[in-house]
């Protein structure tokens, strides 16, 4: 969806680009028409926004995944009377896909904490409002809701079982957490939403609970937009380990999940490279060390994103074959010397 969107807004660009040419004649739009074209560029923005961040390499995407989906139904929905032919079909598939959200991507939007557990509740019940899906059944959003709960609350469970006795010993040293140096990469009407929905939660005594103290922890009114907006979430989380033990082993196991499938298929595309008709006899530990190595040091240089190792790996195959040839030319005029 985010990819098809992406392709129709660099269409769009061209089409803009061609319309600029300043030799170029064309019968200009009327002033409707250009408005029009606005109109859809900044629809189809969203998707590009939510293609380009869900796909980083250097920041966990998992987390973000159920704050771009609430940011680009609420625009479908600004724009649904505007464009039904274009918006219907959108809806459509964003609803298939929102039915079928996994819960890791629920789970780790908790582990967000800009959203915590009430965030993530706020943010179901927006999005299937503006998709329509409050309208056909009015307990939609309820079994949602509680469907995430209940996977978050045996998800703790699960490692409560297993971390429990190591992390029995660590007590917190903090009743409230403080204020984040960073933020979240959501917009101001997010932002404001979150804040205006903590308000409205009655907040009692403290549970003594460490799921109970996470989950009823204020973190956002403590934010200021700047730190909402710049959120180093694992950092977030290695300094407040000592406070939440349990989640914090949840944090970094869920955050690390992709939401998209750029970097698992880019490593699969390089795999073909490095294993090649001319190159049969590598060993698994090689191809693993040629593949992890260059990646590696692409991270450490931070142009994963824009040093595909395709490419550069093709050169190295085209030099090496080129040696090869040299040297099967050599070896007939040394034996018969």
């Amino acid at each position: 969806m985010f990819e098809c969107a992406l392709r129709q807004r660099i269409t769009l660009q061209l089409f803009h680009a061609q319309l600029a040419r300043k030799y170029e004649k064309i019968v200009p739009y009327p002033d409707s028409h250009w408005e029009t074209i606005e109109l859809v560029s900044e629809l189809l923005d969203v998707f590009k926004t939510a293609t380009t961040l869900l796909s980083g390499v250097y920041y966990p995407t998992s987390c973000l995944v159920l704050s771009q989906l609430y940011l680009i139904t609420g625009k479908l929905n600004d724009f649904g009377m505007r464009f039904p032919n274009m918006v219907g079909p959108m809806k459509e598939k964003l609803i298939k896909y929102f039915k079928e959200l996994p819960p890791v991507i629920t789970c780790s939007a908790a582990l967000n904490t800009i959203l915590n557990r009430g965030g993530v509740e706020t943010l179901i019940n927006n999005i299937a409002y503006d998709l329509g899906l409050s309208d056909t059944d009015n307990h939609y959003v309820s079994r949602q809701v509680a469907r995430f709960n209940a996977a978050f609350d045996d998800m703790f469970q699960v490692y409560l079982n297993k971390y429990g006795s190591s992390a029995s010993n660590i007590h917190s040293m903090h009743q409230e957490a403080g204020s984040s140096t960073h933020g979240s990469n959501s917009s101001m009407q997010m932002y404001n939403l979150l804040r205006s929905e903590n308000r409205k939660r009655a907040r009692g005594n403290t549970p003594s609970s460490e799921l109970g103290r996470y989950g009823a922890s204020d973190f956002l009114s403590q934010m200021t937009i700047e730190e909402f907006n710049n959120l180093d979430i694992l950092g977030w989380w290695k300094t407040r380990e000592s406070q939440f033990p349990i989640l914090a082993a949840m944090a970094r196991d869920l955050l690390s999940v992709q939401a998209s499938t750029v970097a698992s298929e880019s490593a699969f595309s390089v795999s073909g490279r490095v294993i090649s008709p001319r190159r049969t006899k590598l060993t698994p530990t090689s191809v693993e060390v040629c593949i992890c190595l260059k990646d590696h040091l692409d991270s450490m240089e931070r142009i994963q994103h824009q040093s595909p190792l395709e490419g550069e790996l093709e050169q190295v195959e085209e030099q090496i074959h080129a040696e090869e040839i040299a040297m099967n030319l050599a070896d007939p005029i040394d034996e018969e010397e």
